[in-house]
């Protein structure tokens, strides 16, 4: 009581009405064994009988209402309330001795809202996908750029033999675009989920994302990286000492990026393949339904140890995009249209640079916000992808188509400024 002060227990009555039934109980059973005094022993499994016996013929009008117990258990009137105007009204009691309902001992009830209340809440498992329209503009701008570099592949083939392509190095600008026809295909296949395929084939689409990107990166990026090596190997020599690299030279270097490519992504694959998983985000109500609540699932493209794979392949290609920079800086005051293209294609690898480092970094933090990061993703990937291709054949196109045309005979001067 001291340390209650003057809160009382609400279960007081419950226990003056269990000591009665202890009580009648007890009388019960003296009236009914003679014996009851003398040899009452509580081990003996008879008077546990003779107990039970006796509470359920136990039956008063107690402070908590009718004492009556049925199969162990008390049977008692349970009262019925509802939660009006900020408070429990009685509606109603239902007697449990005559089974029946009783509706009319309290206020009427109150259903508030189109529907009657449900006895639990609802959860909807809402599957997360990339807004259509937002992928059909996406894939379109895609399929677009793969038009556009058909166009320079062509045109790039047709004038093969043209002294300004020819001396460009027309094999290596052909791999330039077939790596950025491959990018753009990257992003069609970056908004594919279950809801456009299905989920046995997710696993596959998780797999071609992998192998097209990392392919077309190689074959674009390393292509422009071999032509910005070849120029920095010849121009870093103060004295212009004629030093020859051939083309197949700066195709082995593409291979060399390939190949190492293919055996990460092989290995990857072949010892930890991609499967479906799934990540229930913060549940949220629903807008219009009452006792609903939806909670948003992402499927992402996993494995056991994607971690070391994706770190292996950020530390590789990062590397690759640093020395990349480096050596379009290094030749930036290289001006030699014909050989490297130097100005545009250090501009394509400063491109690539940033919006790759954008891109990993965006993938990472914003990894649950599926539409965001799938517009954010595709839009470096398209913008990067299209500037490159602008920047290395532009040029050449408006060479070829206008000044060539007008000049056959125009010769292209190699020029060095001093840094």
């Amino acid at each position: 009581d001291s340390l209650r002060g003057t809160e009382y227990s609400r279960f007081h009555g419950y226990t003056y009405d269990g000591i009665w039934a202890a009580a009648l109980a007890i009388q019960y059973v003296a009236q009914k064994r003679e014996d009851f005094l003398t040899h009452f022993d509580y081990r003996v499994k008879d008077w546990e009988l003779v107990f039970l016996e006796a509470l359920r013929n136990t039956s008063f009008e107690g402070v908590t209402g009718p004492v009556r117990f049925y199969n162990n258990e008390r049977k008692a009137n349970i009262l019925i309330t509802q939660f009006q105007l900020g408070q429990a009204e009685k509606i109603g009691e239902y007697h449990s001795q005559l089974s029946h309902l009783d509706l009319t001992l309290g206020k009427p009830v109150r259903w508030v809202g189109r529907t009657p209340p449900k006895d639990r809440t609802l959860i909807y498992i809402e599957h997360s996908q990339v807004n259509l329209t937002i992928y059909i503009v996406s894939a379109s701008a895609s399929v677009i750029g793969i038009i556009v570099a058909c166009v320079f592949l062509a045109f790039n083939i047709k004038y093969r033999n043209q002294r300004y392509i020819k001396m460009s190095s027309p094999h290596l600008n052909n791999l330039i675009i077939i790596g950025c026809m491959l990018t753009y295909m990257s992003v069609i296949f970056l908004g594919l989920d279950t809801t456009l395929s299905s989920v046995a084939a997710f696993p596959y689409i998780c797999t071609a994302r992998a192998w097209i990107l990392m392919a077309g990166f190689s074959l674009a990026f390393g292509a422009m990286f071999s032509k910005t090596w070849r120029v920095h190997s010849i121009f870093t020599d103060l004295k212009l000492n004629k030093k020859v690299i051939k083309d197949y030279q700066l195709f082995m270097v593409v291979g060399i990026l390939l190949a190492i490519d293919i055996a990460i992504i092989t290995t990857w694959q072949v010892a930890d393949p991609f499967y479906r998983d799934t990540k229930q985000l913060e549940p949220r109500h629903h807008e219009s339904m009452d006792d609903v609540l939806v909670i948003p699932e992402n499927e992402y493209c996993q494995s056991e140890h994607m971690t070391i794979f994706v770190s292996i392949i950020y530390a590789y290609k990062g590397l690759l995009l640093v020395f990349g920079a480096f050596l379009a800086w290094e030749t930036r005051h290289v001006s030699i249209p014909a050989l490297n293209d130097s100005k545009h294609i250090g501009f394509s690898v400063y491109n690539v640079f940033i919006t790759c480092i954008a891109g990993a970094a965006i993938s990472l933090v914003l990894s649950d916000r599926k539409d965001l990061v799938f517009v954010l993703l595709s839009f470096f990937i398209i913008f990067c992808t299209t500037a490159t291709l602008c920047l290395v054949f532009v040029p050449k196109v408006r060479l070829v188509l206008v000044e060539l045309k007008r000049n056959p005979d125009k010769r292209v001067r190699a020029t060095l400024r001093p840094m």
